[in-house]
């Protein structure tokens, strides 16, 4: 069965998932993800850079704030 989901169903779900674990890493970096591709900028940096405060040299972290410089 194929599901798809848009950007603001998977926005709820991140949400909620990253405010029941504020420090799981994938859930963080979906999260922002998705937001930077509905254009929410500022949680976009605030996601990324939290995301860079736990693993410095997270590839997909520093990819991703590339994307809003």
């Amino acid at each position: 069965m194929l599901f798809i989901f848009s950007y603001l169903e998977a926005d709820q779900y991140f949400k909620t998932i990253t405010g029941i674990y504020p420090f799981e890493h994938d859930g963080l970096l979906m999260y922002a993800w998705t937001n930077l591709q509905l254009g929410k900028m500022k949680e976009v940096k605030i996601l990324f850079n939290k995301i860079l405060l736990y693993n410095p040299n997270d590839e997909s972290a520093i990819e991703g704030l590339s994307h809003i410089k």
